[in-house]
């Protein structure tokens, strides 16, 4: 009987260790994926460019303040707007090249900038009344090839697949003077 018991607790263990090494490891649960196997820099063109945008609360439109941070290989630019039209109220603009856009676009792949995820919640307008919403995209130039979002209310809203406090700080420190910029904006 001993004999039996062994030979059923190692076929047990043998069967979860195959379906752990099947599964990723995480019991299959992960809702994370990319859609875009290509890097990042491998999609960098002369026109392509990163974008990072900050919604605040939901206000008035006369109150309404968001904060925009472009980068592209010729220029890293911020943007602070008006309204839900997002109006242009203030821009400052710095130079970059090539490399620098390249490390960048590097550092966003390492921070999961392109992973994807099914959300609960399907649309950002509205998501998180109370507190800002993050919008995250990739332009080649033609269209958005990345296109998420994710709130600060709740991890679990928005489409984005990672956390993104990472992503928010990389865009941030593009802009040398972003908290003299930002700070006195109310979201």
């Amino acid at each position: 009987m001993k004999y039996v018991l062994g030979v059923l607790a190692v076929i047990f263990v043998a069967v979860l260790a195959i379906v752990l090494i099947v599964s990723g490891g995480n019991g299959g649960s992960s809702q994370t994926k990319s859609n875009i196997s290509t890097k990042l820099v491998d999609l960098a063109t002369p026109d392509s460019r990163v974008t990072f945008t900050t919604q605040g609360r939901l206000v008035g439109d006369h109150e309404r303040r968001g904060i925009r941070i472009t980068v592209d290989e010729g220029k890293r630019t911020i943007q602070v707007l008006a309204g839900y039209d997002q109006d242009v109220i203030k821009s400052k603009s710095y130079s970059n090249n090539d490399t620098a856009y390249q490390y960048f676009l590097a550092a966003l792949d390492q921070a999961g900038f392109k992973l994807k995820r099914t959300s609960t919640v399907s649309d950002s307008r509205g998501a998180c009344p109370a507190g800002s919403t993050y919008l995250y995209q990739l332009n080649d130039g033609k269209s958005n090839v990345i296109d998420s979002w994710a709130t600060e209310c709740s991890s679990r809203q928005g489409n984005l697949g990672t956390n993104s406090g990472v992503i928010n700080q990389l865009f941030q420190t593009q802009i040398p003077d972003y908290d003299t910029i930002a700070n006195p904006v109310e979201l």
